[in-house]
């Protein structure tokens, strides 16, 4: 029930968005999601499954290797016109200086991000988020939130309405300070002529009576091995299924490629 579940939602994502599944692949972590999710593609038509080294710490490892983000917005009903710039400009530069401020740090020790939320001239709903570019607002500035505004709208609503005047209303300021990413050193690779170390093993759940498979110990596979399925791999925070039919083939970080 759990694959079917994903599987929907995977179809209803690709779908609103056009989205071939067949060039796309699926990573999965955590202790359960390399045990359930390899049997995805016997109901999903991926190019493949990727289970990166260390899975079930995998949500812990982003968090810490996540950019710090902080924010400020504010609100002002502007028409996106070159007398309005100096306006505009001043609202980016404040909301910038405050956020430095209170982060205590230089413009060198952070990256700015500008957005704002938008809509056409009489329109009630904003279109948010549309991206701003970096630096002093003037005129030429403006005709490019104008554009940015216009393209946003068409990707989101199928619509472009270029003849009618912009008005933003709600101005976003990111502050980002980057965090040290997290690094999967390349593993070793097998020797020609050798193999991975695979005990036998036999499976009661698969078919109408027992299959034979294989089970091996991820630590001890090296780059290049290929494990045919039925097949498990322990480790000591996950457990990786191999679906018969199916191939694993270890990457050069130690990630497994499954399809």
């Amino acid at each position: 029930m759990g694959v079917h579940n994903a599987a929907e939602g995977i179809f209803d994502i690709a779908l609103r968005h056009g989205i071939d599944t067949r060039d796309f692949s699926l990573v999965v972590y955590g202790a359960a999601g390399p045990m359930l999710l390899p049997g995805i593609l016997d109901v999903t038509p991926l190019r493949r499954v990727i289970v990166p080294p260390n899975p079930g710490l995998f949500s812990a490892l982003g968090l810490l290797s996540s950019d710090l983000v902080f924010t400020d917005q504010r609100s002002s009903y502007e028409m996106l016109s070159d007398d309005r710039a100096a306006t505009i400009d001043s609202i980016y530069a404040s909301m910038e200086q405050t956020l430095l401020d209170r982060l205590q740090l230089t413009r060198a020790d952070v990256r700015m991000e500008r957005s704002f939320d938008g809509r056409l001239a009489g329109q009630l709903q904003n279109t948010p988020f549309v991206p701003v570019p970096d630096g002093h607002i003037d005129g030429s500035v403006l005709a490019q939130m104008i554009e940015s505004f216009h393209d946003v709208y068409e990707q989101r609503t199928g619509n472009r309405v270029s003849m009618l005047p912009v008005q933003a209303v709600t101005y976003r300021v990111q502050a980002i300070v980057a965090a040290d990413k997290v690094q999967y050193p390349p593993i070793e690779r097998r020797p020609a002529g050798t193999g991975p170390n695979l005990k036998p093993k036999t499976f009661h759940h698969l078919a109408d009576g027992p299959v034979e498979g294989v089970e091996a110990r991820r630590e001890e596979l090296l780059a290049g091995d290929v494990i045919d399925g039925p097949a498990v791999v322990r480790e000591d925070l996950s457990t990786t299924f191999v679906p018969i039919g199916r191939r694993l083939v270890v990457g050069d970080h130690g990630e497994f490629y499954i399809s």
